[in-house]
């Protein structure tokens, strides 16, 4: 018997309507137009590429600086000392750097050891190559340079063990160094460094040049740990002083020995004096100055700088004590148990 259209069946019976839509509201409106702004300004801040402001130069900047005082020498030794170290001290804290004038050298014996040490930079090449397979020649011209260089050697020598004894004062530190070094018979290292400045560069590329070896050095640094270096430079026309904070010009006294400090006694004194790198600066057309620099270098401040390098302890000693600790650790619960 057929179903007729008003029959209701099981099918219609279980069969449900989909739900109504909603009806959307004032409320509801205001909550969505507020949730589409949130979303773009998080989008407008998350993607909103950053400024980037690259540095204007990379060579570093000259800072404008007094010219260091002229420390005489002699009157370090008297009473009426107070007012040369404090400017001293006053001007390796800013510059790192000082002028020791009457400083008790003799001119003759600067100018003998600079026309030994030129004998060894005028060498031709053959005659180089000579020396550098002959170990007596190359003895022979040592020889030679080292008895000109034990003089003066020993007179800058004694002048900085001055400057650091007054450099130690009210640097506990610092002071208790240079005491205990006074009791050593081998108490220091000095290491004598000849430059010949070559003046063979077209003058339109010295300036390029310059600055290509100023930050070459202001990257590697010094090649020698020191305390302090004095700079002799005779017939030298500007000085120039770099460190991480830029670089300093000014026109020494001829007669004066320039000192720098080092990154020995910056890091003895806590940071209070800096350490910068010393350039002299020649501006002659007809030959090639030398110049020379004395790093000076107290042993114990030497040694205890590198005995205060961080120990690591290496991966194999880590494993070791881990296997020691967990051995110790089941023989003390085993124990335990037992009782």
């Amino acid at each position: 018997m057929a179903n007729s259209p008003g029959t209701t069946t099981d099918h219609d019976l279980n069969f449900r309507a989909p739900p109504p839509s909603p009806i959307a509201s004032h409320s509801a409106r205001r909550s969505s137009v507020v949730n589409d702004e949130e979303l773009s300004e998080f989008l407008q801040t998350s993607l909103r590429v950053p400024d980037l402001i690259l540095p204007g130069r990379i060579f570093p900047r000259e800072t404008l600086a007094a010219t260091p005082p002229e420390i005489d020498l002699q009157s370090l030794t008297i009473s009426s000392k107070t007012d040369s170290i404090s400017k001293i001290r006053e001007s390796i804290t800013s510059i790192g750097c000082f002028q020791l004038v009457n400083h008790g050298i003799p001119r003759d014996l600067i100018r003998s050891v600079s026309v030994a040490g030129a004998g060894i930079f005028e060498l031709p090449a053959k005659s180089k190559a000579m020396v550098a397979r002959s170990t007596e020649s190359l003895v022979r011209v040592r020889g030679v340079l080292r008895q000109k260089m034990n003089g003066l050697a020993k007179e800058v020598e004694e002048i900085a063990e001055k400057v650091l004894v007054l450099l130690s004062d009210n640097v506990p530190k610092l002071n208790k160094v240079t005491s205990l070094a006074e009791t050593k018979a081998d108490r220091h290292e000095l290491v004598c460094c000849l430059y010949r400045h070559c003046q063979n560069i077209p003058v339109s590329q010295r300036a390029n040049y310059l600055k290509s070896d100023i930050i070459r050095m202001l990257i590697r640094g010094s090649d020698y740990s020191h305390a302090l270096c004095f700079h002799i430079c005779d017939g030298l026309s500007e000085f120039h002083l770099y460190s991480k904070k830029g670089w300093i010009t000014f026109c020494p006294n001829k007669d004066a020995i320039v000192v720098t400090t080092g990154d020995q006694l910056q890091a003895w004194s806590g940071g209070q004096y800096r350490n910068v790198i010393g350039r002299p600066i020649f501006k002659v057309e007809d030959q090639d100055p030398l110049s020379m620099s004395f790093l000076y270098s107290p042993s114990l401040i030497r040694h205890s700088s590198k005995g205060n390098k961080e120990k690591t302890i290496s991966l194999r000693q880590q494993v070791i004590l881990a296997l020691l600790l967990t051995l110790i650790y089941h023989t003390l619960v085993s124990f335990y148990v037992k009782l």
